[in-house]
């Protein structure tokens, strides 16, 4: 799926979330302020070694969005505790509970995805290497899994991104700054 895809699909899912939001609990009232016992959450999503942030599978209760290129999330929910999932194919998730209040807005600030989990079994770990290391120096990838950072090829950055979240395991702590000292984001 190419990025305009990926962009239009985000943009249907967050105006479907609002429709069925809109059907369970009702519209907005006329100065623009949501019925009592509602409110919304915003959150950005990034995805460590990637300039797109794309394609992200962002869930809250079963509510589910994808992010555009920016990272962005919006969501309209009732008052309660929720739990946020945030999820992308090679990427440790990060999830959280938040409290959503009358009518007030919830920002989650930055989650960053710390990157290599290839083969999706929830840790950063040797396994992972293998895939890269099977599939180094194909373009297109020879294994879609082993394309960490989704540039199209399968080259040194990939590993290193395995390389510096080694030992890491999912769910990872929600926070912007999910780097090890030292290391930049690309």
């Amino acid at each position: 799926m190419n990025r305009r895809s990926l962009s239009r699909l985000a943009i249907f899912m967050g105006i479907f979330s609002l429709i069925c939001y809109c059907i369970s609990y009702g519209l907005p009232n006329a100065d623009g302020s949501l019925a009592d016992g509602n409110g919304w959450m915003t959150a950005h999503v990034r995805l460590e070694g990637r300039q797109d942030h794309s394609g992200v599978l962002v869930s809250v209760d079963g509510w589910q969005q994808l992010t555009g290129s920016d990272g962005y999330v919006f969501f309209l929910l009732p008052e309660g505790y929720h739990t946020i999932t945030v999820s992308m194919d090679g990427y440790l998730y990060a999830q959280r509970r938040f409290e959503v209040r009358n009518n007030r807005p919830v920002d989650l600030s930055t989650v960053t995805l710390f990157a290599g989990d290839a083969d999706g079994n929830r840790l950063v770990d040797f396994l992972d290497l293998v895939i890269v290391h099977a599939a180094f120096g194909s373009a297109p990838p020879s294994d879609p899994r082993a394309d960490i950072n989704g540039d199209g090829r399968v080259d040194i950055l990939d590993g290193l991104l395995i390389g510096v979240n080694l030992g890491r395991e999912a769910p990872t702590p929600w926070g912007a700054w999910a780097f090890p000292v030292g290391h930049a984001d690309s």
